[in-house]
């Protein structure tokens, strides 16, 4: 049986590795990463069937992926603006998007998307 000390310490290096993990699926343009897995399921057949074939089952793991990342970054977005909001940080981008890789405006002007941690301090 563990002891109390080392069981702390694992929930603790969970904790982090879980904000960032959060923190970095939140950088990425997920909604734009299937917008170009779309457009290429359209225009790759058309254009380059023979190569499309060849990569179509690869691609299908990878829309798959986004598409479960996108989930995961839409229920976690709501903690990260309330983080965000207590810490008096920009909540929302400027098309109100969460500020992933897209800049953040506040008062200090225009950036990327400032770190936070999501455990508690």
């Amino acid at each position: 049986m563990q002891d109390e000390e080392s069981v702390t310490l694992g929930i603790g290096q969970v904790r982090d590795q879980i904000g960032l993990i959060t923190q970095a699926v939140e950088q990425m343009d997920l909604e734009g990463f299937l917008a170009m897995i779309d457009r290429a399921e359209i225009l790759g057949p058309l254009l380059e069937p023979r190569q499309w074939e060849a990569s179509e089952d690869g691609m299908a793991e990878w829309k798959l992926a986004a598409q479960a990342l996108l989930k995961f970054q839409e229920a976690t977005r709501p903690s990260l603006e309330a983080a965000r909001q207590k810490r008096g940080l920009p909540v929302t981008a400027a098309g109100g998007e969460g500020c992933g890789m897209k800049t953040c405006s506040g008062a200090g002007g225009t950036g990327p998307a400032p770190s936070l941690s999501l455990g508690s301090t």
